[in-house]
């Protein structure tokens, strides 16, 4: 199996199933872990920007994609294309076992995601449920940007037992802050 992988994070799952360098075919610049094994993999472009002609000349029998990270052209593109494509959308940590059992499914590795799932619901049922604080993850800086409580940044805070606000509740989700207004809805850390 030939798989191209758009989402960092899920470029290092592949590798922990047990898929190495021979099978992901592409990558994107972002994708930098394991190191040692991930430097023999070409880059077919950003998350945002994949280099089209890349992604096709990898000849993938499937495109590994996040609804969050990429964008919807690039998922039609490679439908278009006749690429199959596996697009992931976690907004929460509970949601991970399950999209794990289905990338294990999609790249023929069902046994390892299996062991990763199980390993994900033990952590999730001994997560805290409150520590009094109010976190807001920030992840940009121009322009200063946060996560929602939404999202699943903001979801995985709130397992570690942080309330996390939705700042623009009818927004992406990410949206642009400044520090009134992290101080505005009481944030203790971020």
């Amino acid at each position: 199996m030939r798989i191209v992988s758009l989402v960092p994070s899920l470029t290092l799952t592949l590798f922990d199933l047990g898929l190495d360098a021979t099978s992901i075919v592409g990558r994107t610049p972002w994708c930098i872990h394991p190191a040692e094994q991930v430097s023999d993999v070409p880059v077919v472009g950003g998350t945002k920007t994949p280099t089209l002609s890349k992604i096709k000349g990898a000849q993938p029998d499937l495109v590994v994609m996040d609804r969050d990270e990429n964008p919807k052209s690039v998922h039609d593109w490679c439908v278009a294309n006749g690429l199959p494509t596996f697009v992931c959308d976690v907004r929460h940590p509970r949601d991970v076992p399950l999209m794990l059992r289905e990338l294990g499914q999609a790249v023929n590795r069902s046994e390892a995601a299996e062991v990763h799932a199980r390993a994900i619901e033990a952590m999730l049922r001994r997560a805290p449920d409150t520590n009094g604080r109010t976190a807001l993850p920030l992840i940009w800086h121009r322009p200063l940007m946060a996560a929602n409580g939404t999202t699943y940044a903001g979801n995985m805070l709130a397992c570690l037992g942080f309330n996390v606000p939705n700042i623009e509740p009818d927004g992406t989700g990410y949206p642009e802050v400044s520090p009134e207004i992290i101080l505005q809805h009481g944030v203790t850390d971020v």
